[in-house]
């Protein structure tokens, strides 16, 4: 269980630019994937448009790249965006059932397949890839945590299902972790309806489990439609492992003012009426809790009025910043912590 040792007043977190365009080259597409190049520089992956944008450290649009389609520097549906090495890019491509090599030149290098759904990802020190992969396998499906070779995306090993716990497709996000590797190369996951976060080897040993219990997240198995009557349920959005092998973890939470922020949804061809956000950033706020693993301990704890998305670098996170026009834009947050114990050396 973790405990708290909080210095709210260690952690600090400014607003500091804005992405995004109304029209023209910086318009940017739905997605999670933003990631900060070595000269300070964004690459944003458009999930829907099938491009990626490139724009300044001052958020000044400079490029786009790739176009939709299936041939090469051709994307359809882009799951997942990655900084390889010296600013190549790997991009996971569902629909062209392919992840993407392109270097910093913007060619195509290599690349290999992957027809299944990646929703998050980060590379183990030896280079190869650990994801969350949604495989139609059956032998998998239980296993969410998939170590991939980083040239074949062959699978090397898959984990992550508590064997003490059954398995229910019914559960929310059942097949879906959130997870991030830290400097000495320990696969850290969590679910995003339970705040319990697990360690493992890249072998799928389990090595640590820290659970985390406060009255504004209660763990839920059956996740909850949207409605005047019930608020947003609590789920966690990300977590980043730091230089110093602390763990930053994004929970999103109902904003006060969440109701005013969803408008009622007709019923169309195979989805009942309802309810949906006007944006994210309207019915969410976000927790950032910084965690040091070592001592399980909660150094900090700070909300902000956004949807944090997570981290793009140890010093910069951002979040939705979605305009009442509907056009997708994205607020950076410069980040930092002062004080407190690190996990460095685990």
């Amino acid at each position: 269980m973790l405990r708290e040792a909080l210095c709210t007043a260690c952690l600090s977190i400014v607003p500091a630019l804005t992405l995004g365009e109304d029209t023209g080259l910086g318009t940017l597409g739905g997605g999670r994937g933003l990631v900060q190049l070595r000269d300070g520089s964004f690459v944003h992956s458009d999930g829907r448009g099938g491009v990626l944008v490139k724009l300044s450290s001052a958020g000044v649009p400079l490029q786009r790249i790739g176009r939709e389609g299936s041939g090469p520097l051709e994307f359809r549906r882009i799951d997942w965006l990655m900084r390889v090495g010296s600013d190549s890019l790997l991009v996971f491509d569902l629909e062209n059932g392919r992840a993407v090599t392109i270097s910093p030149s913007g060619r195509q290098s290599r690349q290999f397949q992957m027809a299944y759904p990646v929703t998050s990802a980060s590379f183990l020190p030896n280079g190869n890839i650990v994801a969350n992969v949604h495989f139609a396998d059956s032998r998998l499906t239980r296993m969410p945590v998939h170590v991939l070779d980083r040239r074949s995306g062959a699978v090397l090993a898959s984990f992550g299902h508590d064997s003490n716990r059954v398995y229910d497709a019914r559960e929310a996000w059942a097949g879906w972790r959130e997870l991030t590797v830290d400097p000495a190369g320990t696969i850290w996951t969590v679910r995003r309806n339970d705040y319990r976060l697990e360690a493992w080897d890249a072998r799928g040993k389990r090595l640590q489990s820290l659970e985390r219990r406060v009255s504004w997240f209660a763990p839920y198995t059956v996740r909850a439609r949207l409605s005047p009557q019930d608020a947003p349920q609590p789920h966690v959005e990300r977590v980043h492992a730091d230089s110093f092998g602390r763990l930053w973890v994004f929970i999103a939470v109902p904003a006060q003012d969440w109701r005013k922020h969803i408008v009622e949804r007709a019923a169309t061809p195979g989805i009942l009426p309802g309810y949906e956000p006007v944006s994210l950033s309207g019915i969410h706020d976000t927790i950032v809790e910084v965690i040091d693993t070592r001592s399980a301990t909660v150094l900090a704890s700070r909300r902000i009025s956004d949807y944090g998305w997570g981290m793009v670098s140890d010093s910069l996170m951002y979040s939705d910043a979605q305009a009442a026009d509907g056009v997708p834009r994205y607020r950076l947050w410069k980040v930092g912590f002062a004080g407190g114990s690190t996990s460095r050396g685990r």
